[in-house]
Formats: C-alpha cells, structure tokens, sequence
C-alpha cells in the first residue's frame, strides 16, 4: 500500500536558543517524502543551518512571526499551521525544534500509518513522550505524557495555542496510538 509522509515543523533563531534543529529534522528525514520547515526572520543564521542539512526532501518556507501575536503562543500556531499547509502528503508528521524520534520507533509508526491510511474516521497518530531537563539524566513530568504528532492531510487539523497539540475544529482528534516515543 503506498502513501506519502510529509514531515513539516517551523524555526526561528534556532542557533541563538541553542535548538538542536539538525538532529530533530533529520531524525524524521527517512521516514518523510518531504519535509516542511516554515523558518521566520531570524538574528541568526537559522536559514543557513537548515539548508546544510543538504536533503532535496526539505523545503523551507520563509516566514515573518507577528510579534504582536507572542502572548499565549498564537504566533506558534500560525506559523505550524503555515507549514501544515504547505504538506502535500496523505500523513503529516509534526516535530518541534527540541524533539527527536529514534530510528528504532521507524517500523512501528510506518506500520501504523499503514494499517490506517485507508480508516478516515482515524484522524491522528499519538505518541508517548520523555521529557528531559537539563541532561538527559533528569526526567521532566511535564503536563503531557501522549500528543498527537501525526494526522491525516484531509482531518481538517490545526495546531493550537502554543503549538504543542493539533485538533480539529475545537475538538481532540481522533486518534490511535503509535506505541513510539519522542524524546523532547
């Protein structure tokens, strides 16, 4: 069964806040037929470290931020919704700057892309989440241990509030878990 993956995500004065902008869209880079990268007006040379990235599969996307619109993270969303806009393929994989998916975790999240490309009313693919602060050996228990991360091109999905979840229409999407991890 064929489908195609676009990967999209957005950037902004990725070196100035030290993003690891390369390992995050390079980890999705083999499992993607494309991959949006919405990259805003930066004081850092943010544009030129995405396109050492040297892959034909990215496809930057030059955007201005409202910074009118910073508070409560709606800048975030448009500029996500921007890149999600831009994704030709039948899944949409979202990955913020400070996430990355580990190729172990590749079958599995093909396996469920497949298993419901041809099941509509399936609008999402969830996955579990680490979160770390400050090393890699101090767990975060941040407010989400699962987030949507894949969906469906025609499910109608936004990204909203500070861009760290997507829904449809003011509702959560619905969504079947992958069974992989982001690490973020």
């Amino acid at each position: 069964m064929s489908y195609e993956v676009s990967g999209f995500t957005i950037a902004r004065n990725a070196i100035h806040y030290d993003y690891p902008v390369i390992e995050s869209f390079t980890s999705i880079l083999p499992i993607v037929d494309e991959m949006i990268v919405a990259v805003g007006q930066s004081c850092d040379k943010t544009r030129e470290l995405i396109q050492s990235i040297d892959s034909p599969k990215i496809r930057i996307i030059d955007t201005v931020w409202d910074e009118t619109s910073r508070q409560n993270g709606t800048v975030l969303e448009d500029q996500t919704n921007l890149a999600l806009q831009h994704c030709t393929g039948d899944w949409c994989f979202y990955i913020q700057a400070d996430e990355v998916i580990h190729e172990a975790d590749f079958d599995r999240i093909g396996s469920c892309m497949r298993r419901h490309l041809k099941n509509p009313r399936i609008e999402g693919l969830s996955f579990r989440y680490h979160h770390f602060r400050a090393d890699y050996n101090i767990r975060d228990p941040l407010p989400y241990r699962r987030q949507v991360r894949i969906v469906r091109a025609d499910a109608g999905a936004q990204s909203v509030g500070d861009a760290c979840g997507l829904n449809v229409q003011n509702r959560k999407l619905v969504a079947v878990p992958t069974g992989a991890w982001v690490y973020h």
